[in-house]
C-alpha cells in the first residue's frame, strides 16, 4: 500500500478494440449473401473497475467482457471474461506500475 498518496477513488471504466476481420469470411459473406452480408469485425474488451477504501486501504474490484462486432456494428456476441488467468495477468501489471511510482522510476 502507498503511504501519503493521494488516491481517487470511484468507478474507472476503459475499452480495447480490435480488429479481428477475416478476409476469407468477408469474401464469401459478401459473395453469397450481397449487401445483407454480415461478418465477425471487431472485438472490443471492456473493462470496469470499481476502487474504494477499506479500512487504511484500498478495495479494487475488476470486470472484464468481450463484445464481438459485425461489419455494420451489430453485437455477435457478449461474454464475461472469467478466466482466472487474465485477472491475475492484469493485477500483476498494476502492482507493477505501482512499484514503479512508487520506486519513482
Amino acid at each position: 500500500m502507498l503511504k501519503n498518496a493521494v488516491m481517487d477513488l470511484g468507478l474507472l471504466s476503459a475499452e480495447k478494440t480490435v480488429d479481428i476481420e477475416s478476409k476469407g469470411e468477408a469474401f464469401l459473406a459478401a459473395f453469397f449473401l450481397g449487401a445483407q452480408a454480415t461478418w465477425k469485425k471487431a472485438s472490443v474488451i471492456e473493462c470496469t473497475a470499481n476502487v474504494s477504501e477499506y479500512g487504511n486501504q484500498s478495495r479494487v474490484r475488476v470486470n472484464f467482457q468481450v463484445k464481438v462486432l459485425d461489419n455494420k456494428g451489430g453485437i455477435r456476441e457478449v461474454k464475461q471474461i472469467e478466466e482466472e488467468k487474465y485477472y491475475q495477468d492484469f493485477f500483476l501489471k498494476v502492482d507493477k506500475g505501482i512499484f514503479i511510482q512508487k520506486e519513482k522510476l
